[in-house]
């Protein structure tokens, strides 16, 4: 009796042992990365700016299993940088330099499709981005700075790497992610994270 207690005991752990992987997938997890930014504004545009420059990001998650996450993202752009040659009258030729950067804050749900330790992920969702920019005139000075807002949707796809001995809970993403700036201006970029789980 106590051995056929023993084979039930055995083969239940078996049965449930999927449930409990699945249970230990979901939980909250931080994470930080950095990357690169693409930023190309139209001809149409006064004075366009088309850079790339460098960006960091801190995320904050909540995975509910194995194939579906929310996540929120706090990012910020290094400087976006643009030079224009101008005939000034009474002057003669100035440049004109433009420096930009943007905060950007996105909230996105996570489809994800798990292949042992590699997963694939992509997400869509919303973001909301804050403008900084100032203007000088090369020899001439400060022409004062501007802010502006942009908002719409993001999508993102990208592949994520899970440890699993003794780290577990930490992975790496790589994730190449585009911003809807409008039809004026194509901006996108490529972040590796690191993923903390708890």
């Amino acid at each position: 009796m106590r051995v056929l207690n023993g084979r039930i005991a055995l083969l239940a752990a078996l049965a449930f042992a999927p449930l409990a992987q699945a249970q230990d997938e979901s939980g909250m997890y931080i994470g930080a990365g950095f990357g690169t930014f693409d930023y190309d504004e139209s001809d149409d545009i006064p004075f366009p700016v088309s850079d790339t420059t460098t960006t960091y990001q801190l995320v904050g998650g909540y995975r509910f299993n194995e194939h579906l996450a929310i996540e929120l993202g706090v990012g910020r752009t290094g400087d976006l940088e643009a030079e224009f040659a101008e005939e000034i009258p009474g002057i003669g030729p100035v440049t004109l330099e433009i420096d930009a950067s943007y905060d950007i804050y996105s909230l996105r749900v996570l489809g994800m499709l798990p292949f042992d330790r590699f997963t694939l992920v992509g997400g869509a969702g919303y973001y909301s981005a804050d403008l900084g920019v100032t203007g000088r005139l090369r020899g001439l000075g400060d022409l004062g700075g501007f802010d502006g807002h942009e908002r719409g949707a993001t999508a993102s796809v990208g592949l994520q790497y899970d440890f699993r001995l003794d780290l577990r809970s930490l992975s790496i993403r790589g994730e190449y992610q585009w911003f809807d700036f409008g039809s004026e201006i194509d901006a996108a970029g490529f972040n590796v994270t690191a993923l903390f789980r708890f």
